[in-house]
């Protein structure tokens, strides 16, 4: 049976999940709602059908992909609220938890709450999900359906797990970026050329996560099967330890954890 899926929203993530339904899926027909005309065209070039009016999208779907920002969240579910009826609602928008977005949509609304991370761009994301008492088993199959077109998709029972899952994925991508961005810095202070300090690097990361996801060892493990004693990779991590690397990291995902916690608190304070 054919599934209607409307996107709200038509931005990176938006397009990136869209995009990837479009090629994979053939029981699935597209809209896709943007109130911007230079994204709707985006999805157009991949047959896509389009929109300006979120009411119609809604309207016609059997399911409803909400991927706005949360900034403007709570205007686009005043908006649609009158068309909602038996939609199941996936929201990908971060730190807005159920209880407000129940309280947005209805109360006996099927909601499926969800964090992805930018890797779904190229099918390598993962998603953490909650879903609440009116979602069945047959909507939480069809919403993890929807994530797995971007990558893995983990279940969770809490709004405050999917806070933890926002600190350490959500945002855990741009960690690594900050980290290959100051290691490239860094071949370049000892005289590498560019092409060359970005290729040994990228490949570097690449290849460390790899062995990480394919080795029955924990990671702490890996360090200590790689690091010589005396050698050079114990003083690299000597420098580390003596910055208290260790302690910046965990601070640094506690702090991520703490805005996520923020930004529900906030949007829930909004009238």
């Amino acid at each position: 049976m054919s599934r209607k899926l409307a996107f709200i929203g038509g931005g990176n993530m938006g397009y990136a999940l869209a995009s990837r339904i479009a090629s994979d899926a053939d029981d699935v027909t597209l809209l896709v709602a943007d109130p911007v005309q230079e994204q709707r065209e985006r999805f157009a070039e991949l047959e896509i059908q389009t929109t300006s009016n979120n009411k119609e999208a809604v309207s016609v779907a059997d399911a409803v992909v909400l991927a706005v920002k949360p900034q403007v969240l709570r205007d686009v579910l005043s908006e649609i609220r009158p068309c909602v009826t038996d939609q199941m609602f996936v929201s990908i928008v971060a730190g807005v938890p159920m209880d407000q977005l129940a309280l947005a949509l209805g109360e006996n609304c099927a909601i499926v709450r969800c964090m992805p991370n930018t890797p779904a761009l190229i099918g390598e994301g993962i998603t953490g999900m909650i879903a609440n008492a009116h979602a069945t088993t047959e909507h939480k199959n069809l919403a993890e359906g929807i994530l797995r077109h971007a990558g893995s998709v983990v279940w969770f029972r809490e709004d405050r797990e999917l806070d933890a899952v926002t600190a350490i994925s959500g945002s855990g991508p741009a960690y690594f970026f900050y980290l290959m961005e100051h290691m490239i810095a860094a071949a370049l202070e000892l005289g590498l050329k560019e092409t060359d300090a970005r290729q040994l690097v990228l490949k570097t990361a690449t290849g460390a996560a790899q062995m990480a996801a394919n080795s029955k060892h924990v990671p702490a493990v890996l360090r200590e099967q790689v690091t010589s004693p005396a050698g050079t990779t114990e003083s690299a991590l000597n420098v580390m330890s003596a910055a208290s690397m260790d302690q910046t990291v965990r601070k640094a995902v506690n702090g991520a954890f703490t805005r996520s916690i923020e930004l529900a608190n906030e949007f829930g304070q909004q009238t």
